[in-house]
């Protein structure tokens, strides 16, 4: 389990996926963001790092998709995030969702990888953005 220190809020609600840790929120996060990486953790139990190529690629996917097909692969990828217990299949999926969360949900990308808390309700089938900044 990653120890992320409790300098950042917690989230409001139940089933967090992934959150874009701010800064000052772990030694971790700190160091991945002084190498210009974005630090993502996904649940409570693994952080991934996100290059700014990773950013431009899945942002430019999410960005060009048509809003129903973005609406389907939202979908598709929160209820596999909320489902799936293996870390590697997580971190692979990670990023994707991230950015089709973001963009379905109208969100702000640059203030969302500043910090924030995705949230995924498997019951509405609704993601919701949460910013910490």
């Amino acid at each position: 389990m990653i120890d992320v220190e409790n300098s950042f809020p917690p989230p409001k609600r139940q089933h967090v996926l992934l959150s874009c840790l701010p800064k000052g929120a772990s030694e971790l996060s700190d160091l991945i963001r002084q190498r210009g990486g974005i630090p993502v953790l996904i649940g409570q139990d693994a952080m991934v790092e996100l290059s700014g190529e990773d950013i431009a690629i899945n942002w430019s996917f999410a960005d060009a998709l048509p809003p129903k097909r973005l609406t389907e692969l939202t979908l598709r990828l929160g209820q596999d995030l909320e489902d799936d217990s293996d870390p590697v299949s997580l971190a692979e999926q990670a990023a994707a969702f991230l950015f089709l969360a973001l963009r379905h949900s109208h969100g702000d990308c640059e203030r969302a990888l500043a910090g924030c808390h995705i949230s995924w309700n498997g019951q509405t089938a609704q993601e919701k953005v949460e910013y910490l900044t």
